[in-house]
């Protein structure tokens, strides 16, 4: 019974928060790359202006990195953001493609078909991406000394998300308390 109440007051919270971004959201819109001139409202998770990103603490300055170790890492984020600019890039032109779907005169089964096919596609796409965020924070996670690498586990776990979620298998904060 606790589960079912804490899924409702999830799902709940989720409904009422894309309420109230679509509704905030309303009067932004963007054109389309095709040819014709018609423009439609961006679903609010293509608004990449409005995400925030959690704070992250200088680890530079938390880990006390040498210079060399500077240099490394910076030399890792440049060969982690090389690899994954082919995935991300491939992964908006896909969200293009159902925003193009949900715009065309399909009907409504064919539309769900083609969305579902991008869909599994998008899976594969954002698990490819995690590897390389992995594999990155390995090489990362090599260049630090004993020390470091402690101090560092402790920064992760201060900022692990505690709650995960059942149906999608990813990990978040647990809902405000009201």
């Amino acid at each position: 019974m606790k589960k079912l109440l804490t899924t409702a007051f999830c799902l709940s919270i989720i409904f009422i928060g894309t309420q109230s971004v679509f509704a905030a959201e309303s009067s932004k819109t963007y054109s389309t790359t095709n040819s014709t001139t018609t423009e439609r409202k961006a679903p609010p998770d293509f608004n990449r202006e409005n995400r925030q990103k959690p704070p992250m603490p200088k680890l530079e300055e938390e880990l006390n990195l040498t210079d060399a170790q500077k240099e490394q890492a910076r030399q890792n984020r440049i060969k982690g953001r090389s690899e994954m600019k082919p995935i991300m890039e491939k992964i908006h032109a896909k969200k293009e493609a159902v925003l193009d779907i949900m715009d065309s005169d399909l009907s409504e089964e064919k539309k769900q078909e083609q969305i579902k096919a991008i869909q599994a596609e998008l899976k594969e796409l954002h698990v490819k991406a995690n590897t390389i965020r992995e594999k990155n924070m390995a090489e990362f996670e090599k260049i630090l000394t004993k020390e470091q690498k402690t101090k560092f586990e402790q920064l992760k776990k201060e900022k692990e998300p505690i709650h995960e979620c059942k149906r999608c298998g990813n990990k978040m904060p647990p809902p405000p308390m009201d």
